[in-house]
């Protein structure tokens, strides 16, 4: 029974660096990401700047008209008017998983 204790302190242990380790990642891709949104931003705009010059406007001007297609983040389609807006679910709250301890 002590070892069974032993073993599942153990795991215990692990578990909960691997829980710190997929933090640490979460965190760095959502610094990578927002490095990337950044540059891409800053490239939009820097696009935009030269497309207002008229010597180089033709062969910005596609691209920025690419750009502005490709966004993700950015402007929204209005909903037309005749549509129902979906009502919003929102998630039954969820008990945290609890392990049994074990008593020697």
């Amino acid at each position: 029974m002590r070892q069974e204790v032993e073993t599942a302190a153990r795991w215990t242990a692990f578990t909960d660096e691997l829980r710190t380790m997929l933090v640490a990642a979460t965190q760095a891709d959502h610094v990578r990401r927002q490095s990337v949104n950044l540059a891409a931003l800053q490239t939009y705009n820097i696009c935009r700047q030269l497309a207002r010059d008229t010597t180089r406007a033709p062969q910005v001007v596609a691209h920025v008209q690419e750009m502005k297609r490709l966004n993700k983040l950015g402007r929204r389609s209005k909903p037309s008017t005749g549509s129902q807006p979906t009502p919003e679910t929102t998630p039954a709250p969820t008990s945290p998983i609890t392990v049994p301890q074990v008593v020697s």
